[in-house]
């Protein structure tokens, strides 16, 4: 005898079919599929914006090398150009043409080369110039002039007055201490014909060459330091700095500038000749 089993539930009854779930009902949940190019995408993304930024980073860091620069090439040309303006100065005795000191009627102090330049074929006589740079030096009279006036024009103190009384600057290449693990830069010295010179100080560090160039009365072209004869006889000089960069090493820099020396004077023999032009005339 069979016995009917006894079912309380819809679900067992027999017609009850299962179906299958609507989409509706499905637990939400990304498949493995989406989940790699989600992760490809998002990996994508945060590639492209470490690359931005390390671009900028870099961008901003040349930017400011360029910048540091340009900045010292304009200060060691600047303060040159100061000494520049005052070689050559006569001293506090007048202002008329017969007081140049490159003048041939000059009744002042003991003429004076307002310009001196050295490099490794004329040696400067106290030490020796970096390799492949020049040095420069600018002279100019304090003759005549008070203590009130600025330090670049003092008269040369009480136990010094009969000499000539000439101030100046020197200009060169050096490192720091004197040591080779040192950047090199750009140093300057004030001299004078007095007493002992001052210490040479930095100016612009980073500054790898100086070459410098003169401009002669009377000629054209510019002349290296070892091509000018006579140092009394110059108009304007020509500075050409290189500078390398302490944060970036790979970047380096040329700047350069044309000092006139204003105390020289400008002859009619510092300019060209001109052959006049010949004319046919019509007869009428």
């Amino acid at each position: 005898m069979k016995i009917r089993k006894e079912c309380n539930s819809r679900s067992c009854g027999p017609d009850t079919v299962r179906r299958p779930p609507r989409s509706s009902e499905i637990s939400g949940g990304w498949s493995l599929v989406e989940l790699l190019v989600a992760t490809a995408l998002g990996m994508s993304l945060v590639t492209l914006a470490l690359r931005a930024f390390i671009t900028g980073s870099g961008l901003q860091a040349e930017v400011s090398a360029e910048l540091r620069l340009h900045e010292g090439a304009r200060y060691a040309l600047h303060v040159m150009g100061r000494s520049a303006r005052l070689a050559g100065f006569p001293g506090c005795l007048g202002e008329s043409a017969e007081f140049s000191p490159l003048g041939p009627d000059w009744t002042g102090p003991v003429r004076f080369s307002s310009l001196e330049g050295f490099s490794k074929d004329r040696p400067h006589p106290e030490f020796n110039l970096a390799p492949g740079s020049d040095a420069i030096a600018f002279w100019w009279s304090v003759a005549g002039c008070g203590a009130d006036g600025p330090p670049e024009l003092q008269p040369p103190p009480a136990e010094f007055a009969t000499q000539q009384g000439l101030r100046g600057s020197l200009f060169y290449i050096g490192r720091r201490g004197g040591s080779p693990d040192n950047p090199p830069a750009l140093f300057m010295r004030e001299l004078a014909d007095f007493g002992d010179p001052t210490p040479a100080r930095e100016l612009v560090e980073g500054v790898e060459s100086m070459r410098v160039f003169f401009g002669v009365a009377g000629d054209s072209d510019r002349l290296s330091v070892q091509r000018v004869e006579d140092w009394q006889n110059l108009r304007d000089v020509r500075i050409e700095l290189q500078l390398q960069s302490s944060a970036l090493p790979d970047m380096r820099r040329e700047f350069g500038r044309t000092l006139t020396l204003r105390n020289r004077l400008i002859e009619p023999t510092d300019f060209p000749s001109v052959e006049p032009v010949e004319t046919e005339e019509n007869g009428s």
